[in-house]
C-alpha cells in the first residue's frame, strides 16, 4: 500500500496545544515508543475533537487538591485523528518519566456510541504510519501505558488488565501493515502526520561575494540533499544507515542521521557521531553555519 494513500485515509487534523502552556513544556523529543492508551472517558460524545478542546483549553485533572497536567500527542476515533502536540515535543501521558521522554502517546476514545473496531482499525494505520516514517520496528516499540506505569491501560485492549491476545493481536495487525507499506501517493493531509523537521544545523553552501573566493564543491548537490531531507524514503534510508553505525540510535544520533543524509546526496563527508566534528567537515568544505 501506498504510504500517502493510507495517511490521506486517516482524516488527520492538526489542532495543537499553545505553545507555553504547562501542558506543552517543549522538550525535545526523539521517539524510540510509541504508548497506546484508552480515554478510559464512556461519555457519549468524548471523541478526539472533544479530548482535543480538554488538552488544549484545561489540560489537567484535579486529584487530592493539586492541578496534574497531562498531554499526549494524538487522539482516535472511529471519524478522524486529531494530533495535539508536535512529534518532537514531550507529552505528559505515560506515567514515567522514561515514558514521557521516549515515547508518542496515543490515545484512542471508548466513549458511548463509538463503532469502537473502527477506532482500533484508525488506530492501527495510524501506527503503521508513525513506525514508517519514522524507522521504527512496530513488534518492539509499539507499547500499552501499561509498560511504563503499571496502570492497566489500554483497557479495551488487556485481558484483564494484563498484556495478552488481544494486545498481540492489535500489534500484529499493526506490524502487517507497517510491513506493506512502500513510499508514494504523499500529500499535505498524509504529510501532516510525519515529526515535524527540525531546522537545518548548517545553511547551504553560498559563494562569498569576494571574487577570489571559490564556490564548495558541494553546491551543485545541494538540490539532491534538500530532495533527500524532505522525502519519506530519504529519511528512513539515512535512519537505518544512522542506527547501523550508532546502536543507540536515534539517542544522540543527530550527527550519524545527518552524515547519511549528506552522503546519500553524494556529499563526500565521513560519518561522523559529533555534530561538532561534523562541522568541522563542512566548514572545509566552504559551507558557513
Amino acid at each position: 500500500m501506498l504510504r500517502g494513500q493510507l495517511g490521506a485515509a486517516l482524516n488527520l487534523k492538526i489542532d495543537q496545544i499553545a505553545e507555553g502552556r504547562p501542558n506543552r513544556p517543549g522538550s525535545p523529543l526523539s521517539p524510540k515508543f510509541i504508548t497506546i492508551h484508552n480515554t478510559s472517558n464512556p461519555a457519549r460524545g468524548a471523541d478526539a475533537e472533544a479530548h482535543g478542546r480538554f488538552v488544549k483549553n484545561t489540560g489537567y485533572y484535579v486529584h487530592n487538591g493539586k492541578k496534574s497536567w497531562v498531554s499526549w500527542h494524538y487522539t482516535v476515533d472511529d471519524d478522524s485523528v486529531v494530533r495535539h502536540l508536535p512529534l518532537n515535543e514531550v507529552g505528559f501521558h505515560a506515567g514515567s518519566r522514561e515514558g514521557n521522554a521516549t515515547s508518542i502517546g496515543i490515545e484512542i476514545c471508548m466513549h458511548a456510541g463509538i463503532d469502537q473496531p473502527q477506532a482500533f482499525d484508525r488506530a492501527v494505520k495510524l501506527i503503521a504510519c508513525l513506525c514508517f516514517d519514522m524507522g521504527l520496528d512496530p513488534a518492539s516499540a509499539v507499547k500499552p501505558h501499561l509498560h511504563w506505569s503499571g496502570k492497566a491501560c489500554p483497557a479495551l485492549l488487556l485481558d484483564k488488565g494484563k498484556v495478552g491476545k488481544t494486545w498481540q493481536d492489535f500489534v500484529d495487525r499493526i506490524v502487517a501493515l507497517e510491513a506493506s507499506l512502500v513510499t508514494g501517493g504523499e500529500s499535505s493531509s498524509a504529510a501532516a502526520a510525519v515529526p515535524a523537521r527540525p531546522k537545518p544545523l548548517f545553511a547551504a553552501p553560498v559563494p562569498a561575494p569576494a571574487p577570489t573566493q571559490s564556490l564548495s564543491p558541494d553546491a551543485g548537490r545541494v538540490a539532491a540533499l534538500i530532495l533527500q531531507g524532505s522525502a519519506v524514503a530519504g529519511l528512513k534510508a539515512a535512519r537505518l544507515t544512522a542506527a547501523k553505525n550508532w546502536k543507540p540510535y536515534p539517542s544522540n544520533g543527530c550527527a550519524y542521521h545527518l552524515s547519511a543524509l549528506l552522503q546519500q546526496a553524494g556529499i563526500a563527508v565521513k560519518t561522523e557521531g559529533s555534530a561538532g566534528k561534523l562541522a568541522a567537515q563542512l566548514e572545509a568544505r566552504g559551507w558557513r553555519r
